[in-house]
């Protein structure tokens, strides 16, 4: 599945679900597998992405769920620089699982989960 979250601006085409709200997008990502999602950091309702890419962090520090490709199409300079080091702190952990569970099969061990 394809998230794009953003207030204002429509999704791209209609292969995106569009969340136009911080909750939606979060309720969006707790109960599907994201393969891409584009993120807008300010939101109409108030809110922000930051939860979201903050739980997408937590769930990749753990080893259990895969984050999606990601970008962000902000216009919020502080929030595009916020988003982006969180998603690639989770893409960084994401690597590391990946090469500590290669490396246990490798050597016929079972992989140490997070």
């Amino acid at each position: 599945m394809r998230l794009w979250v953003d207030d204002e601006r429509p999704a791209p085409d209609d292969t995106w679900t569009w969340a136009k709200t911080a909750d939606h997008a979060y309720e969006v990502w707790q109960n599907n597998e994201l393969t891409e999602m584009s993120l807008d950091h300010d939101l109409g309702d108030g809110g922000d992405t930051r939860k979201l890419a903050a739980s997408i962090l937590g769930l990749a520090q753990a080893g259990q769920r895969r984050p999606p490709r990601w970008f962000v199409h902000s216009a919020n300079p502080v929030g595009v620089e916020h988003l982006t080091s969180t998603l690639e702190r989770a893409d960084h952990y994401w690597r590391r699982h990946m090469t500590q569970m290669h490396l246990a099969m490798s050597y016929g061990q079972k992989p140490e989960r997070n």
